[in-house]
């Protein structure tokens, strides 16, 4: 959580080097604009790759190289690697020591483990006074492995008095070896009408956080133009904006508001904000009435759950600090009754024991940061009855994600509340173990449609690209974290940052996943000259082919009444078995998908033809092993043209 608040004070009370430094950043920025690979490759073939680099860091007085660091599988190699601008041109030198530092600044197995880094410099230095855009001519010759791999570079300069600062990294990039057409993957694009829709104008001008909870419930897609959803935020802007995004006098700020959404589309109709108490215009939504709340608290809102005719939400009660700018004294559970106008009212606030400080090491764990319902209510799959709450173990070298989870009549008492030890759930919060790395403080974690487990946050807190990692079960083991998205907003100015990602899962459409981010500014002068920076921005996970999982849970009726296909062991480590009846059954193919609906494993007819049985030995149609997690088998019989579908866990 780094909230617009908190951004103020930690700037009125920074100390002068930190001040100095914050000042010397609004010179420029160095970034990567574009890179230029084609989407498909055949194995041995050699292709082309460009990328364009603009340095507005300026002037540049020190006479220095460029560097730039290239994310390409282990067996492809580097045939000829050129640069170019306006200064001059020449051949870009590998280098031994940028590629440890870069593997040092982005690890290559946090991406794919048949990834490597190269990284190369100008074989000349420059210096310049004014903005200079660079190019990076690249000819690859492309190994045999075959999958789909993801691409990435990331820039800086070589200095002779020390290291550069990397660019924030450029990913992904996918290309097909060797055809698209033989991977079932996502693409990924910016949600401009969920964007838009918190681009306003009056009133509610920007804040962050955006949690979302459906009313009814239900975690699941439902297109019903009724369909009522809370969606509330932390510290918020109210007030008027001109046409040119300039905050009018009169503009104040409030630690928390909420707005109600109705159905599914994102349309101004559809969303109203609200603020304040017992109709108070320019009072906060909700503040700390708990017996340990002390005068001058706030709350900063984190995520929650409707439960029957009363809602849910943990309360992040925080406190000024005259360090750090603000510190965290504990999580407070606000329950609150929705009538029938879908209003939250008579608010009571319960104390919770959801936060722990380690002695040792000074490590902070929170709880509240995000709830998954694994209820019969959720629409999930294979519900147990618990609501699992996940949060933040924050340390010096960053955060880690740690869980909880309580029975649905008991979420208010702490005594039935359990954490996940690493094997077994335990009755004290000291014994949580981390379950994955590298997170933000706001993430989210949800059961996808196929049963999986997905967490989305900002990897290593902010401005870090947008990440997924997939899990089996609700407290791992996770896959490692995909990039999905590099923000695009720091390049508003170097003040600019971003952080907490999440996904909106029921507010996804079918073959969707939407996600939020939320924007922000070290310049508390910045938000008013620029209305735009301070408001949440989402994208879309698109499911190419999102028919092999659909968006109901597998029922017996998809299934053909004479065909039953026996995975086991399932869960399975070293080999899957896969029993069937094919007598009097003609069947076509039985195909393995990832949860994402990408290909890993088939048979045809021919090789099933007169079997009762298969082996699987958890490596895809090209020989290689696939990560833990969980796969759909799906089976084609040729009489019916029915298909079944049967999920399957690998644990390695």
């Amino acid at each position: 959580m780094f909230s617009l608040y908190s951004s103020f004070r930690f700037l009125k009370q920074a100390p002068l080097s930190l001040m100095v430094f914050l000042g010397v950043m609004i010179l420029g920025s160095c970034r990567i604009d574009n890179m230029d690979s084609p989407w498909e490759a055949e194995p041995g073939s050699n292709i082309q790759i460009t990328i364009n680099i603009t340095d507005d860091w300026v002037p540049e007085n020190q006479i220095a190289e460029g560097v730039l660091a290239l994310l390409i599988p282990q067996d492809w190699t580097i045939n000829s690697a050129l640069w170019s601008s306006s200064l001059s041109e020449g051949t870009l030198v590998y280098s031994e020591t940028w590629r440890e530092a870069a593997e040092a600044k982005n690890p290559a197995t946090a991406f794919n483990s048949g990834m490597r880094w190269l990284a190369f410099t100008t074989d000349s230095a420059f210096s310049y006074t004014e903005t200079q855009e660079f190019q990076a001519h690249l000819n690859l010759h492309v190994g045999d492995s075959l999958a789909l791999y993801s691409l990435a570079c990331m820039a800086t300069r070589n200095t002779h008095s020390g290291s550069g600062s990397w660019t924030k990294i450029a990913y992904p990039h996918f290309i097909a070896v060797p055809r698209l057409v033989d991977y079932y993957s996502y693409r990924v694009e910016e949600a401009e009408d969920w964007t838009e829709l918190f681009t306003r104008r009056s009133g509610w001008t920007g804040g962050d956080g955006t949690y979302s909870i459906p009313l009814d419930g239900s975690e699941r897609y439902n297109p019903d133009l009724a369909r009522k959803t809370l969606i509330h935020y932390s510290d918020t802007f109210i007030g008027e904006v001109n046409d040119a995004g300039v905050r009018q006098p009169g503009t104040y700020l409030v630690n928390n508001s909420q707005s109600l959404f109705t159905g599914y589309y994102p349309q101004e109709n559809n969303i109203d904000f609200s603020w304040g108490e017992n109709g108070a215009s320019n009072a906060t939504w909700i503040v700390p009435e708990t017996p340990n709340s002390e005068p001058g608290q706030w709350f900063w809102q984190m995520d929650g759950i409707s439960l029957e005719d009363s809602i849910h939400i943990f309360e992040l009660r925080m406190r000024s600090d005259a360090q750090a700018g603000f510190a965290i004294e504990g999580v407070v559970l606000a329950s609150g009754a929705v009538d029938d106008n879908a209003n939250v009212t008579e608010i009571f606030q319960r104390d919770m024991a959801l936060t722990y400080t380690n002695p040792d090491d000074g490590s902070q764990i929170v709880f509240g940061q995000a709830v998954m319902p694994l209820t019969s209510r959720s629409g999930c799959l294979d519900p147990d009855g618990y609501i699992y709450v996940y949060g933040p173990r924050s340390f010096s070298g960053g955060k880690a994600l740690v869980a909880a989870r309580v029975l649905e009549d008991s979420l208010q008492h702490i005594d039935a509340w359990r954490f996940w030890d690493g094997l077994d759930w335990s009755p004290d919060i000291e014994n949580c173990a981390d379950i994955i790395s590298g997170i933000s403080q706001e993430h989210s974690v949800i059961q996808t449609t196929g049963g999986e487990y997905l967490i989305t946050f900002l990897r290593d807190g902010m401005s870090g690209p947008v990440c997924i990692a997939h899990a089996p079960t609700p407290v791992g083991p996770f896959s490692f974290p995909e990039v999905v998205w590099t923000p695009p907003e720091t390049s508003i100015s170097t003040n600019v940052f971003t952080y907490n990602a999440k996904a909106h899962p029921h507010l996804s459409a079918p073959g969707e996943l939407l996600i939020s981010y939320e924007v922000n500014t070290f310049s508390f002068a910045e938000h008013f000259s620029n209305a735009d920076i301070y408001h949440p921005r989402f994208i879309r996970l698109v499911y190419d082919h999102y028919d092999i999982t659909g968006i109901e849970p597998l029922a017996e009726s998809v299934k053909p009444n004479n065909f039953k296909l026996h995975a086991f062991p399932n869960p399975f480590n070293n080999g899957l078995s896969l029993e069937f009846n094919s007598i009097d059954l003609v069947i076509e193919s039985i195909v393995i998908y990832d949860i994402t609906g990408k290909l890993v494993k088939s048979w045809n007819s021919n090789d099933i033809r007169g079997r009762q049985q298969l082996q699987w030995d958890g490596r895809n149609n090209w020989g290689q092993s696939v990560a833990t997690g969980t796969y759909l088998v799906k089976t084609q019989v040729a009489e019916s043209g029915d298909n079944s579908l049967t999920k399957i866990t690998l644990l390695k």
